[in-house]
């Protein structure tokens, strides 16, 4: 059986909706979910020990605004390639059902 052009174009489109499937489920290693004790408690001791509860505090909420900065710039990413991945399927799906029917 000899696939012709419109064949050819829906494998593509179905490898890259398997593709941008894998890449959006893999784990990373990028995301950010914890502290690490060590990093707070660096910043702790550089200061010799005598900054306050509240400054302590306030050191925590500035690495919880970086790790959610990081975090929000993959999930932007993961969000962009699963709207292609879904555009992607459904024009496959089309190609499909039109190669069908015809």
């Amino acid at each position: 059986m000899k696939l012709g052009a419109v064949a050819w174009i829906v494998v593509a489109l179905y490898v890259s909706v398997i593709v941008l499937s894998l890449l959006i489920s893999s784990p990373s290693r990028r995301w950010v979910f914890v502290h690490h004790p060590k990093h707070l408690l660096a910043v702790y001791l550089r200061s010799g020990g005598s900054i306050s509860l509240s400054e302590f505090r306030r050191t925590i909420a500035y690495y919880n605004g970086r790790s959610y900065d990081v975090n929000e710039r993959q999930l932007a990413r993961l969000s962009a390639s699963f709207v292609v991945a879904s555009v992607v399927f459904v024009v496959e799906l089309i190609l499909w059902l039109w190669m069908v029917a015809t």
